[in-house]
């Protein structure tokens, strides 16, 4: 007998974290779902492990799978006992059966692609801080909206464009292994020019 399951907490994602109750596991006989950021759904045969995690004073489950479009590192967090809630799993029917994959080494982005990035960011607030001093006044300017701008068009590009992910990924990495990351940056950057768009464009 199966049925399904659910429990809410934190995750982590790569190396993003995001405290409760951002966080929810879901576990049925056919599949195991952990939603934070995205949704990050595994059969049985893409799951190689679901063992205890404990990180200083939390305790959570990490998802060993076998999917090279996800973070490789996927941990649930909830505070609870993690051997009781790999037991409610299995109850719920879900087993996992995958056998470990191959992943490619180092990190997805190409070097060359977040110093090109970093090297943008700066130079476009060195350039607000010097017109600042210049008119003497003392909020954001334009170059500052236009850099949380580049940095929302480039996160989305690199999030639905296949040749920018050609370009700026490293040979044997995809997308979906950074998704959630790009997922934050669009929403930070996106909530702060509109903030910074009302300071600097409104009288």
């Amino acid at each position: 007998m199966s049925f399904e399951t659910s429990f809410r907490g934190g995750a982590r994602i790569g190396w993003l974290n995001a405290s409760w109750p951002f966080a929810k596991l879901t576990s049925s006989r056919k599949a195991l779902a952990l939603s934070c950021l995205g949704s990050f759904e595994f059969s049985p045969a893409q799951v190689v492990a679901i063992e205890p995690y404990r990180w200083f004073l939390s305790h959570g489950v990490r998802i060993h799978h076998n999917r090279p479009d996800y973070p490789e590192k996927l941990v649930f967090w909830n505070g609870g006992d993690a051997q009781a809630m790999i037991r409610e799993i299995a109850r719920s029917g879900f087993v996992p059966a995958g056998a470990p994959g191959k992943r490619a080494p180092g990190f997805a982005l190409r070097w060359s692609v977040i110093i090109l990035g970093v090297l943008a960011w700066n130079g476009l607030l060195f350039a607000d801080g010097t017109l600042d001093s210049v008119q003497g006044r003392h909020e954001p300017g334009i170059y500052t909206l236009l850099a949380i701008l580049l940095l929302f068009a480039g996160s989305s590009a690199l999030a639905w464009s296949s040749t920018v992910q050609k370009l700026a990924l490293n040979p044997g990495h995809v997308v979906g292994e950074i998704k959630a990351s790009l997922v934050l940056v669009q929403v930070v950057s996106a909530l702060l020019s509109l903030g910074f768009a009302a300071e600097v464009l409104l009288p």
